[in-house]
């Protein structure tokens, strides 16, 4: 066999390798979830309708949330996709500050529990729509009526 032929031949087994495929997606993941995409009261973002405002976000690769404000018909008019559902009782979520409050002041206690309660919203007067997958995966969409406040947090798993 040429030399040429037998170059390109490793350098296909070594591009295409599970084992070497499976490292640079671990190695990818590890640097998302170690450097999150994070925004604070922008006035606005591709993603969202021009009516959202007052945004804030926190992306990884393993772990997003976001909150807006957005009217309630605005937000009807966005979530038509979803399977929209009125809260009785009360609701919470995760908002965009929690995962880092969780990575680096969350203890145990009383005081930490207080400091958690900053970062979760609980609504007792809006809409909501959630997923879950069998895998731990899954997404929670939420709309505060007091508030006209829009919460998203969503996982792959």
């Amino acid at each position: 066999m040429k030399r040429w032929l037998k170059k390109i031949i490793v350098a296909a087994v070594v591009v295409f390798n599970p084992l070497t495929i499976f490292v640079a997606w671990i190695g990818t993941a590890w640097l998302s979830n170690n450097r999150p995409e994070t925004g604070t009261n922008l006035s606005a973002v591709d993603w969202l309708p021009q009516s959202a405002s007052d945004i804030s976000y926190y992306e990884t690769y393993s772990w997003t949330a976001w909150e807006c404000t957005m009217s309630e018909e605005d937000f009807r008019k966005w979530a038509s996709r979803y399977e929209l559902r009125e809260i009785s009782g009360a609701l919470s979520i995760e908002r965009f500050s929690w995962r880092e409050a969780w990575r680096t002041h969350l203890g145990s206690g009383r005081d930490s529990w207080e400091e958690e309660r900053k970062h979760v919203a609980t609504v007792r007067d809006g809409l909501f729509a959630a997923k879950y997958w069998e895998n731990g995966g899954g997404y929670k969409l939420v709309f505060d009526r007091e508030t006209s406040r829009v919460y998203r947090q969503s996982n792959p798993r």
